[in-house]
């Protein structure tokens, strides 16, 4: 992808944030990328859910903000977030994993995307099948974007993708209780439950470097926010 020609002072009102648990190799990847856009490093947030190698030593090389999150897992640490850092209604946050498998050099097209007016955007993945663990991935995100698409009558190709844009207004209206990988889940719920401009975009998607954590188990958690963030005691006015 072609790298975008921009000053730092053209990402002044753009965030990104970075789930991290031992990322090392992954991390470094991203902040050359990262580096190519000119993006400011004091505009990049580690959230850190306890690295063991070299994750941390990374970000303090790069110069980028280290927020170690309360708890363990990927809901927690976007929590975490949301307690420490002092979000701009009119400022722009887009999430991605750190372990380079979504191209930071999309992040443009998620800034581009709210500026016409969206909220909330989100990435769909074109998925690569190279092997059995790949393809039941692909069938369990289907079949959980289904799920979560029928529950709340809006349709969303990829709610459990990992890279997700943001106006600041609209984390402001979000109420997240997610724990661990429930997270995407919950941003769907409350992107919905808000009635929020939402779009959702094509973003490339690459094996990940390091191991993953993401277990099928998972999708069963997955599922369960979907029907409890549905089901609460509290009306839905815009569904």
């Amino acid at each position: 992808m072609k790298v975008p020609s921009k000053k730092k002072s053209d990402w002044n009102d753009v965030f990104i944030i970075l789930p991290t648990l031992n990322e090392e190799k992954g991390l470094k990847l991203v902040a050359e990328d990262l580096k190519k856009m000119n993006f400011p490093a004091k505009n990049v947030i580690v959230i850190d859910g306890g690295s063991t190698d070299g994750t941390l030593k990374v970000a303090e090389k790069k110069g980028f903000h280290i927020i170690k999150q309360e708890g363990k897992g990927k809901g927690n640490g976007f929590r975490t977030f949301l307690k420490k850092w002092k979000i701009k209604d009119r400022g722009i946050y887009v999430m991605l994993d750190a372990d380079y498998t979504y191209d930071p050099l999309e992040v443009e097209k998620f800034v581009s995307e709210m500026k016409k007016g969206y909220d909330v955007v989100s990435g769909v993945r074109k998925h690569r099948i190279s092997g059995i663990r790949s393809l039941v991935h692909l069938l369990g995100n289907a079949g959980l974007s289904i799920i979560g698409s029928l529950l709340f009558f809006r349709i969303n190709p990829d709610i459990c993708t990992g890279y997700w844009g943001f106006r600041g207004s609209a984390l402001k209206k979000m109420s997240i209780s997610a724990g661990g990988f429930d997270l995407e889940a919950n941003l769907w719920t409350e992107t919905c439950r808000n009635g929020l401009k939402h779009s959702a975009i094509k973003v490339n998607y690459r094996e990940r470097v390091g191991e993953s954590k993401l277990r099928a188990a998972e999708g069963i958690t997955i599922a369960r926010k979907f029907f409890k963030e549905r089901f609460k005691r509290r009306y839905y006015k815009h569904l």
